[in-house]
């Protein structure tokens, strides 16, 4: 399974770019506060705070569902795309379609039954234990994270159709790639063309450090 990387970026907003990072963002940071401060009050203070773990539960099932917009729009989902690559560029571009089309579909068929149960929580009017928030406010996050992701999906449809394409962050075996293929083409431009020369270069590489302590020590 890959993440797919694209070198050309579409022109958009910052607030559009970076709307569900901006939002994790505070709520990671704010998470991390309070549970700080509940840390420092129970062993510094003997007093531990009542709503600290409620409130930060909360953030963390928003930050989750805000997360499934963020990685519809950055192209982060798992998925396994050996096939599309053996496959004709219009096929396998069909095919890709046909994935995100399923995926709006899957989350706008999931957004009434997220509906159902913000509303529910509306009607009744619980509010939480310890913080006493209107659980409306928690149960939304389904409703609102199913919708964000949707849009962001039949952004990316529209941006496939018509040419453009999603820059994502490389991961680690990219990075390891381009790594070994830069090393590789130094060999060529250095000469070391033949087995023994290459060979003598990429042992030279990963070995001169622990070569040289163990001349040292002798």
């Amino acid at each position: 399974m890959t993440t797919s990387t694209e070198e050309a970026k579409p022109k958009q907003g910052w607030l559009e770019e970076n709307f569900e990072e901006l939002i994790l963002v505070v709520l990671l940071i704010l998470m991390a506060g309070i549970m700080g401060i509940q840390v420092f009050s129970r062993y510094a203070l003997k007093s531990s705070l009542v709503w600290s773990e409620e409130l930060t539960r909360y953030m963390f099932i928003w930050s989750g569902f805000l997360s499934i917009a963020y990685c519809a729009r950055k192209k982060l989902g798992l998925r396994v795309d050996l096939l599309i690559h053996y496959l004709p560029k219009k096929v396998g571009f069909g095919m890709t379609i046909i994935a995100l089309l399923l995926e709006a579909v899957l989350f706008i068929y999931l957004m009434p039954f997220a509906y159902r149960i913000m509303i529910l929580a509306v009607d009744t009017g619980r509010l939480s234990p310890a913080t006493q928030i209107p659980m409306w406010m928690m149960q939304s996050a389904p409703f609102i994270g199913f919708g964000l992701a949707a849009v962001r999906i039949i952004q990316r449809i529209y941006r496939e159709l018509t040419g453009q394409t999603i820059e994502v962050p490389k991961t680690v075996e990219d990075e390891a790639i381009t790594h070994f293929v830069e090393e590789a083409e130094e060999d060529l431009k250095a000469g070391h063309t033949t087995d023994e020369s290459l060979r003598k270069s990429w042992t030279y590489r990963f070995t001169k450090k622990p070569s040289s302590r163990r001349e040292d020590k002798k």
